[in-house]
């Protein structure tokens, strides 16, 4: 049976930090506030972290919140993260991405170091330029390493 969570909100709060244990395989978490979450090893192969679902105050979909959140080891296979906020998230240490959807996903300053993108879909140079990575960090062939990645700036 799979949770449905859409519009739920993880922020961490004063109390603590937002740790999600469960398996989410398949969980329908879009316009989700995960700011800040950890997601560490977490399972969210199949899962929908992308926009829609509710609407926001100006009538557009409301998007996944991941800004900042730790994804480092998480399982994104099959995810799709169409129009969600990585930005500063943490996708280093070997993240499982492998057909994780990208398209219109803001990256900015998200960790990216390490990270295996070659079987990831949709992603653009213009994402890649805005995230940080380094040498270690594999991309598909249509993208070009950045130079600041290579430690060239």
């Amino acid at each position: 049976m799979d949770a449905h969570l859409e519009g739920k909100s993880f922020v961490a709060t004063e109390t603590g930090t937002n740790t999600v244990t469960e398996t989410t395989i398949g969980t329908d978490l879009r316009g989700a506030n995960l700011a800040g979450a950890y997601l560490i090893h977490a399972h969210l192969q199949h899962s929908l972290l992308s926009c829609g679902g509710i609407l926001g105050d100006i009538g557009r979909p409301v998007c996944t919140n991941l800004s900042g959140a730790k994804l480092s080891g998480a399982d994104l296979t099959g995810a799709d993260l169409s129009g969600a906020n990585l930005s500063g998230a943490t996708l280093d240490a070997g993240p499982i991405l492998t057909d994780t959807d990208f398209t219109h996903a803001d990256l900015a300053g998200a960790d990216m170091r390490g990270a295996d993108l070659s079987y990831s879909l949709r992603l653009t140079q213009a994402q890649i330029d805005s995230a940080v990575g380094d040498p270690l960090t594999r991309l598909g062939t249509n993208l070009k390493m950045p130079d600041k990645w290579k430690g060239k700036e």
